[in-house]
């Protein structure tokens, strides 16, 4: 497990700029039609990114094919499918991508048992039968 956290700020305001980044980004990429220069800046905001955030972890993801996303705090609006890898590939072309909005829910879901009776039974699907044609 490799946890990715927000970059600091070089001011020292911990993700005052890195909040400001990643909301221009996704205005970017949710706008039809842009201009070459907003194309451009789009691009290059999808690699510098993947670099800050992807990057650093190098080896750990190689012979990897998903990766589990638990994102806090701005990272949570990001959509890091939409990174952009060095070989100009988008993240998800490479990788299968989920998210859990905590690792603490994750835990608790693979311990849940589940029930061995169906929850329906087909007695009760009878009251909900098509009425066929009229």
């Amino acid at each position: 497990m490799v946890e990715i956290e927000e970059p600091e700020d070089p001011s020292g305001e911990q993700g005052a700029s890195f909040a400001e980044i990643v909301r221009t980004y996704r205005w970017l990429l949710s706008q039809p039609g842009l201009s070459p220069a907003e194309r451009k800046a789009r691009n290059s905001l999808g690699r510098e990114l993947y670099s800050l955030l992807l990057q650093p972890l190098g080896d750990r993801l190689k012979d990897k094919d998903e990766l589990i996303i638990v994102p806090d705090g701005v990272l949570g609006f990001l959509p890091f499918e939409t990174l952009i890898m060095p070989d100009g590939k988008y993240l998800v072309e490479s990788y299968n991508i989920r998210y859990l909005s905590s690792l603490i829910v994750s835990s608790q879901l693979k311990q849940r048992r589940h029930r061995a009776e169906p929850i329906v039974s087909a007695q009760a699907l009878e009251h909900f039968k098509s009425p066929g044609p009229a």
